[in-house]
């Protein structure tokens, strides 16, 4: 605290005092400070007001910094906190729906291969994203649509229009099927499996539109803002085979992940979206992976029990 209080003494000395001081230098008499003279004193508080006017801002301005990087990093220990607590809902879940298949009298473990739905249980790691997405930027759940689509490559003779699946997000008020809305060419989903997009994101996804890289469907015209988008690709893989692969899409409808007219949240839409890229979706990714690798595998032993003996 004293640190603090003399180092606004200094600045209001050096930024005030100083300053008011250089015009009465030259009302001294000759007499006593000859004009030379006059112009060094002059010079002399000049150098010295600008040296710790420079000073002073160079350590207020690293304060700063410093405070904002500690509000940031204490936001990511928040949400780092905020993603974990969903993660283990993730687990869980499955154990929850494990558990269920316990109480069945039989149990034939060759038919179901999984212990468990993994449709369902993708269906509900979906939900964790999108209240965890509601959590960190304070946009109420019903703004929010996370969407997630799979197929398997292999199995659609490389057409990549193909046997699209959904595991959630279809909207009630969809006029277009899944198939229809891949193969509409102003469409997000053609967008990103046209050109093999890893991942996107836009804070404002109505620019998407005049590009026809998106698609206005009812719901985004009942808001005057189209809102915000991600997307993020992920599969299952062995080596340079891919036996699963999906898409994971977050949207808001009206209201963006960023607002400059409402950040009590984030400073800016990068902020939000490096939280998103190295906070959020990394832990997620993992276990959709995973649970794609399960899909790929009861596919594999279904197929294969449909081939004549």
């Amino acid at each position: 605290m004293k640190s603090e209080t003399k180092k606004q003494y200094i600045k209001s000395i050096f930024f005030t005092i100083c300053p008011f001081m250089i015009p009465l230098i030259f009302m001294v008499p000759i007499n006593i400070l000859n004009k030379a003279s006059q112009y060094i004193v002059v010079l002399l508080l000049l150098v010295i007001d600008i040296y710790f006017v420079l000073k002073i801002s160079r350590e207020e301005a690293l304060l700063l910094y410093n405070s904002k990087n500690a509000i940031f990093d204490n936001k990511k220990y928040s949400i780092s906190q905020s993603v974990l607590n969903r993660v283990s809902n993730c687990e869980r879940i499955k154990g929850g729906f494990i558990k269920d298949e316990t109480y069945k009298v039989h149990y034939d473990y060759n038919d179901n291969i999984l212990l468990y739905n993994s449709h369902r249980y993708s269906e509900r790691v979906c939900d964790e994203i999108k209240s965890l997405i509601s959590d960190i930027t304070k946009i109420e759940l019903e703004y929010i649509s996370v969407s997630f689509i799979y197929k398997y490559p292999h199995n659609s003779n490389d057409n990549i229009w193909d046997e699209w699946n959904w595991i959630t997000g279809k909207e009630p008020t969809m006029s277009l099927n899944l198939t229809e809305l891949i193969n509409k060419p102003d469409s997000y989903y053609h967008y990103l499996i046209s050109n093999d997009i890893s991942t996107s994101f836009d804070n404002d996804k109505g620019k998407l539109i005049p590009e026809r890289h998106y698609w206005a469907e009812e719901r985004d015209k009942r808001h005057k803002e189209y809102g915000s988008i991600s997307a993020h690709k992920m599969s299952f893989r062995n080596n340079n085979s891919t036996f699963c692969t999906s898409y994971l899409i977050i949207s808001t409808y009206g209201k963006k992940f960023y607002s400059e007219i409402d950040n009590d949240v984030f400073s800016s839409e990068k902020e939000f979206e490096q939280i998103l890229f190295d906070l959020v979706i990394p832990p997620f990714r993992k276990i959709i992976e995973t649970e794609l690798g399960f899909l790929y595998m009861r596919h594999k032993y279904r197929e294969e029990k449909k081939k004549p003996q």
